[in-house]
């Protein structure tokens, strides 16, 4: 009978339960997403990397500081890999008309090497001929762009000579041939490579695979040190993976946290509507003899019905959404990666529970307090309006506010991500529940002379704002022009903040991917508009010994010409002579932030964890600059960096006389051959934009989310207070009160909630915008957030609008009271 009961009643209402168990999908759904998605990201970074390197998970190259690139492959011995494969992997060009070539990825492996670590699969291939000497296997995708066959011969250039080479088989877009963008990759055996390069069977890469039963760092830490003249690596960068994750994953959970505030107070609203409803029955429950237990679980029963059915449909549609989230953040869509969608059970279960949770803890309030009526109330349907203003709620309200500025203010060091999400929401929540105090203020102020202008119908409007449940709709609105005009606000800040990194560089164009330096600036060095160049030597994720902390990026710099290829890098206390002291020793200038983390000062030592060796540094000096966005940056002399670090990615800044685009051109035509990448600093800020773009519009979508979720709980709120007002409304029309001022009786209502809403919505964003930073160093982001008038502006007004709008639906309803109906028992 119980169970009847309750379906009946969640049918009953069928938009409610709607909007209830809508409410918990998509909170479900974006837990679902935003804790799955880090899996599909790796999932798809893991495949673009093991497009190149398949299998392998160490990689022998020469040290960047050799002169010499190539390696012996008969010094690198160990019994523990489970295979060995030596590689040549080196650069041409194919001269596809006169005045255009195309690079040209040359991978000099032997055949049956590549398909026990990376297979490729050959659609065409000459079975009479054998894969040998000067035969070379492509792509189907080259093959088709220059109509090339098998047979055909197609002349490579290497080191400036041309070589022709026999098409022996065409391979589908996969392992090797799966990222051609820019450039054609051919596959050609090791042998041929060796007699053009004539390298006396030395290459320039191994790849190797560790044995199952050994431990990975312990087989590349022996490798390393037999043999201290290579650099040995491993092919994934763990660490750049878990950084990347960790920049996605942290800002989608900070907006669900958003939406999981809109959530319960929805529930938490419609579970009073409910409970305002069934009174009546509970009270003939309670009169035959049902205990308050009895009365308070049936009503839970009926929350957790609508948990389970939210945690079913948020999980469907939590798929769905990590699926579209998955394919914004796919960054190697272009490289032939497709969007994947990784996610566990336990993903599944955490969601479920969630879902549940959410709408058990949000229904306990309202249905505890509807159970403390007596039966006699219960049985008429009296509902008595607790006293809005009390002392231990407006108390309760300025010791969270003040708690929340108070640990920005006192609490110097860098918090946790935890307390400074903490200090966010106390402050918000110490906002909203000072609304009340700051309507009846203002109330106070302006209703005697409201009626002067406006009539006795305003004096209504603003005694019927100052109830409890207008208030509450008031408080819904705050949070919702709260949140949006803040999350606008940071996703300029955000933009603006990726080129300002760039704002750090003062130069024109960039050559990477460097390998001969000398070639590169023999080639370039007779092109007279290059004013000047700077060489720019970079090292990522080194480890410091004692703390938890890593430099992020590490560059050794040329001190004489640092400042004018970095103008902007604002280094404390300089005049000129830091920088050259950092040529006077082993002296190194950490990013403040980075000096917080690790609580060093000036004139402290720190120990750099470099291939197991500590290498010692005197802290000389802070600075603070946008080029890494996680404060974790630090310059060392050149000659420091060479003589300690032995892995780098080194790289030209050039400064030019002419227009970027020009002297790119003509400096890449200069370096055909040598596999480097030129780009021009406007180029790499465009694609930053976009690669974030994406991103900002996920944020977007969470936003958007939580102002529909919002607005539900608006309409809801309008429902409790109709119900709440029916009786008012009714006595309101008996003793003479007409529907035009009714109407113009909510109509002032609407825009002075609107003005009230609006207002201190915009102003609790700007708060939270203050509270940011603090988030933002806890995340070890140095951003500067920026204020826009125009935002504040157009959301103040676009609340006035939506109130205006959502009143008109009480006005509608109230129309239709039925005044008998209403006092009956009057």
């Amino acid at each position: 009978m119980l169970v009847k009961f309750i379906l009946r009643n969640i049918l009953e209402k069928k938009f409610r339960t709607f909007l209830i168990v809508f409410s918990i999908t998509l909170s479900s759904a974006l837990f679902f997403a935003s804790s799955s998605i880090s899996g599909s990201f790796q999932k798809m970074y893991l495949n673009k990397i093991r497009s190149t390197i398949g299998n392998a998970d160490i990689k022998i190259t020469s040290k960047e500081n050799s002169d010499n690139m190539f390696i012996d492959s008969k010094e690198i011995r160990n019994n523990k890999l489970e295979y060995k494969i030596d590689a040549i992997e080196y650069f041409g060009v194919y001269s596809e008309s006169k005045n255009k070539d195309m690079n040209v990825n040359i991978k000099g492996i032997s055949l049956n090497d590549l398909q026990k670590m990376n297979p490729i699969k050959l659609e065409k291939k000459d079975s009479k001929e054998k894969f040998d000497e000067d035969k070379i296997i492509i792509s189907d995708k080259t093959a088709e762009k220059y109509k090339l066959k098998v047979k055909d011969i197609l002349n490579i250039k290497i080191n400036g000579k041309s070589y022709p080479f026999k098409i022996y088989g065409i391979a589908k877009p996969q392992g090797i041939f799966a990222n051609e963008v820019g450039y054609l990759t051919i596959l050609t055996p090791l042998k041929t490579m060796e007699k053009h390069l004539n390298t006396d069977e030395k290459v320039t890469t191994i790849y190797a695979k560790a044995k199952n039963e050994y431990n990975l760092d312990s087989v590349m830490k022996d490798l390393s040190n037999s043999n201290k003249n290579y650099n040995v690596e491993e092919t994934i960068n763990k660490e750049i993976l878990e950084y990347m994750q960790s920049n996605i994953s942290t800002p989608l959970f900070i907006m669900l946290s958003v939406i999981l505030v809109m959530s319960i107070f929805i529930i938490y609203s419609s579970f009073k509507v409910i409970a305002i409803e069934r009174m009546p029955i509970i009270g003939t429950f309670r009169s035959v003899g049902a205990t308050q237990k009895t009365t308070t679980f049936i009503l839970l029963v009926e929350s957790f019905i609508y948990g389970i059915l939210g945690g079913i449909f948020g999980n469907i549609l939590g798929i769905g959404v990590l699926r579209i989230i998955a394919d914004f953040m796919n960054q190697f869509k272009n490289d032939g990666i497709e969007t994947i969608v990784e996610f566990s059970s336990s993903h599944l279960i955490y969601s479920f529970l969630l879902a549940i949770a959410i709408s058990i803890l949000s229904a306990i309030v309202p249905i505890v307090m509807v159970n403390k009526h007596s039966i006699k109330d219960i049985v008429l349907n009296i509902q008595q309006e607790e006293e809005l203003r009390s002392f231990k709620k407006l108390l309760i309200s300025i010791i969270l506010i003040s708690a929340s500025i108070g640990t920005q203010i006192f609490f110097k060091g860098t918090p946790s991500i935890l307390l400074a999400m903490t200090v966010i929401i106390s402050f918000m929540i110490g906002v909203v529940l000072l609304v009340p105090y700051i309507i009846e203020i203002f109330s106070i102020l302006f209703k005697k002379i409201s009626t002067y202008i406006l009539g006795n119908e305003s004096y209504l409007s603003f005694k019927n704002i100052t109830s409890k449940v207008v208030t509450s709709n008031i408080a819904l609105f705050v949070i919702g022009i709260a949140t949006i005009t803040a999350i606008t606000s940071i996703t300029l800040s955000v933009q603006n903040y990726i080129t300002s990194g760039y704002d750090e560089y003062d130069y024109e164009v960039k050559i990477n991917g460097i390998r001969d330096y000398d070639s590169v600036e023999k080639s370039i060095n007779n092109i007279t508009d290059i004013k000047n160049l700077y060489r720019e030597y970079s090292s990522m994720y080194i480890e410091i010994e004692g703390t938890n902390e890593k430099i992020s990026l590490l560059n050794g710099v040329n001190t004489d010409k640092y400042k004018e290829f970095y103008p902007k890098v604002n280094i404390e206390e300089d005049n000129g002579k830091l920088l050259d002291k950092l040529n006077k020793g082993r002296n190194i200038i950490i990013h403040e932030i980075l000096a917080k983390r690790i609580n060093t000062k000036i004139g402290d030592t720190i120990k750099l964890v470099i291939n197991d060796e500590k290498k010692e540094y005197r802290v000389i000096g802070l600075m603070e600059t946008n080029i890494s966005s996680n404060g974790r940056y630090a310059i060392i002399s050149k000659d420091n960096f060479l003589k300690d670090i032995e892995k780098y990615n080194n790289s030209l800044l050039l400064k030019i006389n002419k227009e970027s685009n020009y002297i790119k051109d003509k400096i890449e035509k200069k370096l055909k051959g040598l596999g480097t990448i030129v780009t021009t600093k406007h180029e790499e800020e465009t694609e930053m934009k976009e690669s974030n773009g994406n991103f900002m519009l996920i944020l977007e979508g969470f936003v958007i989310m939580a102002l529909f979720v919002g607005m539900f709980g608006l309409v809801n709120n309008l429902f409790i207070s109709f119900i709440q007002r029916k009786h008012d409304i009714a006595i309101f029309r008996s003793i003479g009160m007409s529907n035009s001022q009714s109407k113009k009786m909510f109509i002032i209502e609407g825009i002075v909630s609107g003005i009230f809403g609006s207002g201190i919505g915009v102003l609790l964003g700007v708060g939270l915008l203050k509270m940011i930073p603090y988030l933002l160093k806890a995340m070890d982001i140095s951003m500067e957030v920026l204020y826009s008038r125009e935002i504040m502006l157009r959301y103040f007004i676009l609340g006035i609008v939506v109130m205006v709008i959502t009143s008109f639906i009480t006005m509608f309803k109230s129309s239709k009271v039925s005044i008998i109906e209403e006092i009956k028992y009057e």
